[in-house]
């Protein structure tokens, strides 16, 4: 919450607003947009196959 509040307060001081803050306008040589929206991607993956593992492993197992 005190990230969103101060992103918002230095957005507000600039004067520019988060509209225009693009990814194209952001991409510079190493990182494009293409690439930004692979790299989420595969993180949404990760979440997947984490949710997925957390589920198929429970944390107690019984032990006979």
């Amino acid at each position: 919450m005190v990230g969103f509040v101060s992103a918002l307060a230095v957005e507000t001081d600039a004067g520019s607003g988060l509209a225009c803050d693009s990814a194209e306008v952001r991409s510079g040589a190493v990182m494009s947009a293409d690439a930004e929206l692979w790299n989420g991607r595969f993180a949404m993956l990760g979440l997947v196959a984490l949710a997925f593992t957390a589920h198929r492993r429970p944390a107690h197992q019984r032990l006979d």
